[in-house]
């Protein structure tokens, strides 16, 4: 059965970094790389160094006590983030993945959209594509004399593994490629999976403020070149395992739990008002995620945000929005 595809839209911000220094941005609402942690597991003995050469062996920032104090950004000493040079995108997901539900296990929220293709087009020419891996997890360093190659990523809390080279207690996340790259990409990755969530690892505004999350619901265009020629972007998201869709998940195995129509539920239950019904179709359905921002002419400092309103959510089999995606892998 082909896949029918229900197209959500979103909203897309975009900030123009000019010059050649970039731009000194207000700094994460935390830095989790100022954790102190302990590196002495890698060198207990020489058998041990020998099979990890990379091994640093020692306390990081022993003298560092921990607390928030420490990983917290501090009011007026927060303009530590330096953005590139170029055109820096941010978009918004649907309030619905926004919206915790409460229960046993305390507050849940929808896995969110982990890849996105993002199309540079200069009026109806495509000029480059990249895909956003959002849940992508960078491997670890644990040299630390090797700061030269800490990933560009936002940093995020995440639990110690005992296992050699997985003691540090944060870790690196997303990271964006060119679509030719991540197409041609056959290395094993570790990902973040269902973990990924509008609220990240549990702050409230991890999606909706920018600095937390560059590099997983955003990215940077630093060859973008005029934008007083025709210059957009286009968004397009999905989840790469078919079981974390939002939609699917949504929908209750018992139909009779959806009073009325399928699509009346959906629209009582998530606000979402489908331009048709899916009953008989619902098995087959996938959720997409489209946005579009148009850069005008002669206005430099001004983009156009040009999807539509979130009342309308349609449904495609075809065109554009599932062509973009089904050109390359799912996955």
């Amino acid at each position: 059965m082909s896949s029918c595809f229900l197209v959500a839209p979103i909203y897309i911000e975009a900030l123009h970094v000019q010059g050649n220094s970039g731009y000194l941005s207000v700094e994460p609402m935390a830095n989790f790389r100022n954790l102190p942690y302990c590196d002495r597991d890698y060198d207990s003995t020489p058998e041990l160094r020998k099979n990890n050469p990379n091994a640093s062996g020692q306390d990081v920032l022993s003298g560092t006590p921990y607390i928030s104090e420490k990983v917290v950004s501090q009011p007026f000493q927060n303009r530590n983030l330096l953005l590139s040079p170029g055109i820096h995108l941010h978009w918004k997901l649907p309030k619905a993945l926004r919206t915790g539900e409460a229960t046993e296990e305390g507050l849940s929220f929808p896995t969110a959209p982990n890849r996105w293709l993002v199309i540079r087009k200069r009026k109806e020419t495509i000029e480059h594509q990249w895909i956003v891996e959002s849940d992508y997890l960078w491997p670890i360093i644990p040299d630390t004399e090797e700061i030269q190659k800490t990933p560009s990523s936002v940093c995020i809390p995440y639990p110690p593994d005992p296992k050699p080279r997985k003691n540090q207690p944060f870790r690196y996340l997303g990271r964006q490629l060119s679509l030719a790259d991540w197409l041609n990409d056959k290395e094993a990755s570790e990902y973040w999976g269902k973990d990924l969530t509008a609220i990240g690892y549990g702050e409230p505004a991890f999606a909706a403020f920018y600095p937390n999350c560059y590099s997983v619901f955003g990215c940077c265009d630093t060859a973008s070149g005029d934008l007083n020629s025709n210059l957009s972007y286009e968004v397009i998201g999905w989840h790469s395992k078919i079981e974390f869709d939002y939609i699917r998940a949504l929908i209750p195995q018992d139909l009779s739990q959806a009073k009325g129509s399928l699509k009346d539920w959906i629209q009582d239950r998530i606000k979402w008002n489908l331009d048709r019904d899916i009953e008989g179709i619902q098995a087959s359905l996938q959720t997409l995620y489209y946005g579009c921002l148009e850069f005008k002419p002669n206005n430099r400092d001004r983009a156009s945000d040009n999807q539509p309103e979130l009342d309308s959510v349609v449904l495609a089999n075809r065109g554009r929005y599932s062509e973009a995606v089904t050109r390359g892998k799912l996955g």
